[in-house]
């Protein structure tokens, strides 16, 4: 053996006891049983059916193990290679590299790529060529197919890299929507990445169940169907048997899953899993039967839509300092009629800093910008006024083609929020100053069995009635008198001059029982009427009016009282029924209509009970007085 040769600076040995003439008439192989001290190599070489491979026209380089270097592996993996000829064959080719590539290229490489498809590195260190750990011992064995380089230890190359989630579904074969889908909205370059991940895939024939309207406006959508496939991933590797614990999990759309056991079927929401622990190199797949679609983003609620539109900052700061803002992020329904930013602004100067410096004052203000209900526009300008959670109510009329509530000009409608409407006014509207003397009003339910639906109560002068024997009753008294809601009726008393204060009870008043509101009236002619529906009749109602006390001074107090009964009267709006199938409320249920036959058409002073019909006459007649009013002036 020569000890040592030059080659560009670097000292390689080399190997003389092969003649060169015969290693170069002969190929590799040959070359290699030739030298001796290879049998092990050659032996797995034909082991691993790469013998004719080596034989050929090449050119190959080798990176060449010793016996000594195939002795010093463990006897069990050198075992496990000759009885597994496709690993050894991967061992074997990551030992070629195509080419031949002699001593003086190879010390200019950091690395070369062999026959396996992996590459070795190559690095020089203190004059010494080492193949990935291996150290170069002899070069340039010349043979007619190429060249060896003789090393002093077996390559062994490194693992396969577990296939990645998207590799793992791809090779499955039964996810090419989920992959097709992943694609198209780049998310399969985010499930190769670390992770981990665990993914509920949907097979194709969950894609297939999907309505094809909806698959392809997911295709033609790629935000939206990036929110679908980011509902089938959760951050981290979650094994079946962690899955199988939890209630739900939140995923990367941030909406959770959630996840229940039935009949020992998991069910990730409506979904069944199908398959577990499908493992992956950055995670882990559980397949599942159906695609999973997020519940929609939940509406923004008013508070939310009004800080959205940027023009509503300083009732939102109103809302903040008095906690209406809590209020109106509530269910609701709320209609809130919002003054712009430049409402306030357009103040008398030193209102806004007053009102932010009382917050009791502030507050009664801002509910009388909010109504109870959603009221879209149209419903809105059906109305003569609405009632605000200020206790007052609000004038609704149009002029000119705009439409104002009070003095504010309504300039925009209907922006919809999750728990009601805004309508955008150009001005802050007031409350009305409370005028008038303030009068208790006590109604008494004088029945032993009749509901009385929430009574309206009206304040006005004496020169007119709410309700006229002998003529029809209107639209909204109808209404009153059929269905026990007053509000239509209010507002049409609600514009008339002679009127002062209209409202409306929010319960009902039982057998017995009583009810007290506070009316406010003006005048040495005022009259106070209560109006409201007997609920077991098909169109009868009590009303009475009663003049409103004079206001007496009793020892520096007020003090005067005026009492009154209140009558049943026929609405003449429906036919009259005593049996239970005609009558819409209790004490028969609510199933009742009245019998398409004709009414009388005008109002008269009820009859009451005719001996006809389900209902007990000695419990439910109602001609006669029916209730007892009680008026008196407050302090």
């Amino acid at each position: 053996m020569r000890k040592l040769s030059c080659v560009s600076g670097i000292i390689l040995l080399s190997v003389l006891s092969i003649p060169s003439a015969f290693a170069q008439d002969n190929d590799i192989v040959d070359t290699a049983i030739g030298a001796g001290s290879f049998s092990t190599l050659v032996t797995a070489v034909q082991a691993a059916g790469l013998e004719d491979a080596l034989r050929g026209e090449g050119p190959f380089t080798v990176f060449a193990p010793t016996d000594d270097a195939f002795a010093a592996l463990p006897a069990e993996t050198l075992q496990f290679l000759l009885d597994n000829p496709d690993d050894l064959q991967k061992v074997l080719l990551y030992h070629v590299v195509s080419g031949e590539v002699k001593a003086e290229t190879v010390v200019g490489l950091s690395s070369a790529e062999t026959l396996s498809g992996k590459s070795v590195s190559i690095t020089v260190v203190d004059g010494t060529v080492k193949i990935d750990e291996a150290t170069v011992v002899a070069t340039d064995i010349l043979a007619s197919n190429g060249v060896i380089h003789v090393i002093d230890t077996v390559l062994i190359p490194p693992a396969d890299p577990e296939p990645n989630i998207v590799e793992v579904a791809t090779a499955a074969g039964s996810f090419n929507t989920l992959i097709t889908a992943l694609e198209l909205t780049g998310l399969d370059s985010a499930l190769m990445g670390e992770g981990p991940f665990t993914v509920f895939a949907p097979t194709d024939d969950a894609f297939a169940a999907v309505p094809a309207e909806t698959l392809q406006f997911l295709l033609d959508n790629p935000d939206e169907l990036s929110k679908v496939l980011l509902y089938h991933v959760v951050s981290g590797e979650v094994k079946a048997e962690t899955v199988v614990g939890l209630d739900s999990a939140e995923t990367l759309s941030g909406k959770s899953v959630s996840i229940t056991v039935v009949d020992g079927t998991v069910k990730i929401n409506d979904a069944n899993v199908i398959a577990t622990d499908i493992e992956a190199s950055n995670g882990i797949i559980h397949v599942i039967d159906s695609v999973l679609i997020p519940p929609a983003d939940a509406e923004p609620n008013i508070v939310e839509v009004a800080a959205a539109a940027g023009n509503f900052d300083i009732l939102l700061t109103a809302l903040q300092l008095t906690g209406l803002d809590e209020a109106l992020m509530g269910d609701g329904p709320f209609t809130v009629f919002a003054p712009t930013d430049e409402a306030f602004e357009n103040l008398a100067d030193g209102v806004l800093d007053s009102l932010i410096a009382d917050p009791d004052t502030l507050q009664s203000i801002l509910l009388y910008h909010v109504a109870d209900g959603k009221l879209t526009a149209d419903q809105v300008l059906s109305r003569n006024q609405i009632p605000m959670l200020q206790g007052s109510r609000a004038a609704i009329k149009t002029d000119s083609g705009s439409a104002f509530i009070e003095n504010a000009r309504i300039t925009a409608t209907d922006i919809m929020a999750s728990n009601g409407v805004i309508h955008v006014i150009d001005s802050v509207i007031l409350p009305p100053v409370r005028r008038g003397v303030a009068y208790e009003v006590t109604v008494i339910n004088a029945t032993t069995h009749h509901v009385f639906t929430p009574p309206v109560l009206v304040s006005h002068h004496s020169s007119i009635s709410p309700f006229e024997p002998g003529q029809p009753a209107s639209p909204g008294l109808t209404r009153l008198a059929e269905e026990g809601d007053g509000e239509d009726y209010l507002d049409e008393l609600f514009p008339l001059d002679q009127v002062f204060e209209v409202q409306r009870g929010q319960d009902p008043i039982l057998p017995g029982m009583r009810a007290t509101f506070i009316v406010r009236a003006s005048g040495p002619s005022a009259e106070i009427s209560v109006l409201g529906m007997l609920a077991s009749t098909n169109d009868t109602f009590f009303a009475g009016t009663v003049g409103a006390p004079p206001v007496v001074i009793v020892n520096g107090a007020r003090g005067a009282a005026t009492r009154g009964v209140l009558h049943a009267y026929d609405a003449g709006t429906e036919f009259n029924s005593e049996l239970c199938a005609h009558i819409p409320g209790p004490p028969c249920g609510n199933a009742g209509s009245a019998p398409e036959q004709d009414p009388e058409g005008f109002i008269t002073l009820s009859k009451g009970i005719q001996g006809v019909g389900d209902l007990d006459p000695i419990n439910y007649n109602w001609n006669g007085p029916v209730a007892l009013i009680r008026i008196r002036t407050l302090n």
